[in-house]
């Protein structure tokens, strides 16, 4: 009796260690309607536009997906369609850039960026970084 409670035992602990490894190796599906994740989108905005040489600012339209790892620290990525606006470039200051200056402009050019952010909240450390993943062609489903 005292092997099968063992044995149990160390299968239980070994199960339990091989899913919190497995979550911690490998990015995680997040919820895409979680409304953190827009903010985030908004606040990318400046680093979008920074890499960006246009007669537009581009501002979100949606985020196509979201993962999170953790590692020392964790990671947060998102993929985000990002559209230009009716801002010009060198008219609105990039912090001013949001919904309520910056307006969709309709048959506008847009494009797929990755943004991550690496924290280690512990260590107040925060990268986010931005990076131009394609260009989406209009009237091209994402």
């Amino acid at each position: 009796m005292a092997f099968k409670t063992a044995f149990l035992v160390l299968l239980l602990t070994f199960t339990i260690s091989n899913v919190i490894s497995e979550k911690m190796r490998f990015p995680t599906a997040q919820d895409l309607k979680e409304r953190s994740y827009v903010a985030c989108a908004w606040k990318a905005v400046m680093d979008v536009n920074k890499v960006r040489n246009s007669l537009y600012k581009m501002i979100p339209i949606k985020v196509v997906q979201a993962q999170s790892q953790v590692v020392a620290g964790s990671i947060h990525s998102w993929d985000i369609l990002y559209g230009d606006s009716t801002c010009r470039n060198g008219g609105t200051g990039l912090s001013a850039v949001h919904l309520a200056n910056c307006q969709l402009k309709p048959n506008g050019h847009r494009a797929l960026y990755k943004v991550q952010l690496y924290s280690r909240p512990w260590e107040n450390k925060h990268k986010l970084t931005v990076k131009k993943i394609r260009d989406v062609a209009p009237g091209e489903e994402i």
